[in-house]
């Protein structure tokens, strides 16, 4: 059944050289493989917030975070929670991730002429939380897995994935990217005051 689902959930993804086994291999890397995916993702926040011209603490209060947390999430030294991260792709401009076996990045950021991806009234821990749980939830559901087969898949505690859902946790970026693997997400995209999940299929 599992074996079944995650092939579903990879349905319409085209692998090269790469079975199920080598992607939920990928999915499960071990700390040295996420630090290196965080490290990438730091580099390309703090390419972007230079070329918006902002210094580190200038985007720590934007995002209202503290400036360590920038600097470490730009070095790699953290594996910042999907709420700390979504509040300082958004102050950058940022409209959601790209997700692949290689890890995530930043989308490329908006213009100035374009409104921010989320509107003020969606940036607390409850309202971005509780979104994104929802869309996890339904994602799962759509792909007939249950709340033990999801967790199983992508290698993240039962209990995790009950409280995302439920939007009373925010999970760090590395147990999302593993979650968006297992689910056959793309990319998160928000515009328009709107967070979607675009999956493969």
């Amino acid at each position: 059944m599992i074996r079944e689902n995650a092939k579903r959930a990879q349905e319409g993804r085209k692998l090269t050289g790469e079975g199920a086994g080598s992607i939920l291999f990928s999915m499960r890397r071990d700390d040295e493989g996420f630090k290196g995916m965080l490290c990438d993702a730091g580099a390309m926040i703090a390419s972007i917030r230079k070329a918006e011209g902002l210094s580190q603490a200038e985007l720590a209060a934007a995002a209202a975070v503290h400036y360590n947390t920038v600097s470490n999430v730009e070095q790699g030294a953290a594996d910042p929670s999907l709420l700390v991260f979504s509040l300082i792709l958004v102050r950058l401009r940022c409209p959601g991730l790209a997700v692949d076996e290689d890890g995530f990045r930043p989308l490329p950021p908006l213009s100035r002429a374009e409104p921010e991806p989320l509107p003020p009234s969606m940036l607390g821990q409850s309202t971005i939380v509780s979104v994104i749980g929802s869309r996890v939830r339904s994602r799962r559901l759509d792909l007939g897995l249950s709340q033990g087969e999801l967790s199983g898949e992508a290698g993240i505690h039962l209990n995790t994935l009950w409280n995302l859902e439920k939007g009373l946790v925010a999970p760090s970026v590395s147990t999302m990217y593993r979650l968006y693997r297992s689910l056959g997400i793309l990319q998160v995209e928000s515009s328009s005051g709107e967070l979607r999940l675009r999956a493969d299929s």
